[in-house]
């Protein structure tokens, strides 16, 4: 019942955290425009009614060599990641952000979406989607906003040509295996990505989603089923 209450009370304001990213994104140096472009309006789509906020905190790193590698900024935290609630899962929620945080910390590139191993306590038990995004500052250095949540049914509904980043992966396959539009190949491509969750084609990189079309598209028996084995590594979506 605290979850539901801090959800609903505090999501206008994890909205507006939310569309702010936009002009965050910008000042990121590390990656191209386009991919900045690509990220920002990430967020305004998920803004539009495609994903329910459920948590928002802002975190920074510290010293490397230090015990506790991330800190959290006082009073930041909205939502289930507010500080009413961590009291109350004795931080266990906090625990899994800052450890997949920590584990992606030597990354370069500052953006990620990505599922973590927490089932929701608003909405649909389902393990929460993170949405992590590192930003320079000038008082604190590297900050980390992230934004917990899950994908609205609603999202579903729209083509995965039309949705950010997944459309950038899906023109990267085309591009690299020169498919052209309503070819065999390329309608293959566009229908194994519908058969995929959506979720797994944001947290899954382009590399990654080349790989199974690959492999799927060689297949000469459809009868059969094949398993694909990818080594995922924290790289560029």
């Amino acid at each position: 019942m605290l979850a539901v209450q801090l959800v609903q009370n505090q999501r206008q304001n994890m909205l507006k955290r939310l569309e702010s990213m936009e002009k965050e994104i910008d000042a990121v140096t590390v990656i191209s425009s386009d991919t900045k472009e690509e990220w920002s309006k990430l967020c305004g789509w998920l803004k539009l009614d495609n994903f329910t906020l459920m948590g928002f905190i802002t975190l920074v790193a510290q010293d490397s060599d230090s015990t506790n590698f991330i800190k959290t900024i006082d009073n930041s935290g909205l939502g289930i990641l507010a500080q009413t609630f961590l009291a109350k899962s004795s931080n266990t929620l906090l625990n899994v952000v800052t450890a997949r945080l920590s584990k992606r910390s030597h990354s370069e590139f500052p953006f990620a979406l990505d599922l973590i191993r927490f089932t929701s306590p608003v909405l649909r038990f389902e393990n929460l989607m993170m949405l992590s995004i590192r930003v320079p500052d000038k008082k604190l250095g590297m900050v980390e906003h992230v934004f917990l949540g899950l994908l609205r049914g609603s999202s579903l509904q729209v083509k995965n040509v039309e949705t950010p980043l997944i459309h950038q992966k899906m023109d990267y396959i085309f591009k690299n295996r020169n498919m052209l539009v309503n070819s065999y190949d390329y309608n293959e491509v566009v229908r194994i990505f519908s058969a995929t969750p959506k979720f797994e084609l944001f947290r899954s990189s382009r590399k990654e989603l080349f790989q199974v079309c690959d492999g799927l598209l060689s297949v000469n028996n459809p009868n059969n089923i094949y398993c694909f084995q990818i080594n995922t590594k924290f790289q560029e979506y």
